[in-house]
């Protein structure tokens, strides 16, 4: 099952009425669905200047925004939909931030350097 935030929901919805026919988003030229998006995705990277960025990146990315929200590793390999745990932590990159904050709690946690 496909979870969706309530803004992209909302996003779709209105999509949907905007457009005429079964398709939230026709090719206009032909009026049925995309059979690829490879051409919109260069156009796109490359506009905004990361002309190296790859689909799949954006899977990496998401995965390590869902760990800085507090997400737990299971919630992730859930949406990322991996059979394997480990599959799942290759994903995983901490900020610099993160292990920073990382190291002040522990140091609390055992009252060391507090």
């Amino acid at each position: 099952m496909l979870h969706l935030s309530a803004g992209v929901l909302d996003l779709l919805r209105n999509r949907r009425v905007a457009v005429e026919g079964p398709w939230v988003f026709p090719n206009p030229k032909t009026g049925k669905p995309y059979y690829s998006c490879w051409d919109a995705w260069v156009t796109t990277r490359n506009k905004a200047g990361l002309p190296g960025l790859r689909m799949h990146d954006l899977r990496h990315t998401y995965a390590s925004m869902m760990l800085q929200s507090g997400s737990d590793i299971f919630a992730v390999q859930q949406a990322l939909a991996h059979t394997q745990l480990k599959t799942t932590a290759l994903y995983l990159h901490l900020t610099e931030g993160q292990k920073r904050l990382h190291a002040n709690n522990a140091a609390t946690a055992t009252g060391l350097f507090a």
